[in-house]
């Protein structure tokens, strides 16, 4: 993926999974994935980039419909933080199942500049 320009926004999705991203200090990005809590299913970050890349807040998640049971798309916000390179690591899986490999997983490179 080539360098952001300027202070603007970059929104990934899982499609970004692999890649690798060059920001500035003081850039923020988003990471956005298909989701569905009611499975007992739930992204956790295992690796969230610190001290490089810092996560804004609490994760929102916007539901395809108001049916229960409804997936949607989970988004975390990311800050780049100071110069430097970083590995963003998501995975998606059953938190209790510990012995279980996760359904799915989003990585990321982060590369900041000052």
């Amino acid at each position: 993926m080539p360098a952001a320009s300027g202070a603007s926004a970059v929104r990934l999705e899982a499609r970004d999974s692999g890649r690798r991203v060059e920001l500035r200090v003081g850039q923020r990005f988003s990471v956005a994935l298909r989701a569905n809590d009611s499975t007992g299913y739930s992204w956790e970050v295992v690796s969230s980039g610190e001290p490089v890349v810092r996560i804004e807040g609490e994760p929102a998640f916007v539901a395809d419909s108001h049916m229960a049971g409804a997936g949607g798309t989970l988004t975390y916000g990311f800050r780049a933080e100071q110069a430097g390179e970083a590995v963003l690591r998501l995975v998606y899986g059953r938190p209790w199942e510990k012995d279980a490999k996760p359904t799915a997983t989003f990585t990321l490179t982060v590369v900041v500049t000052k």
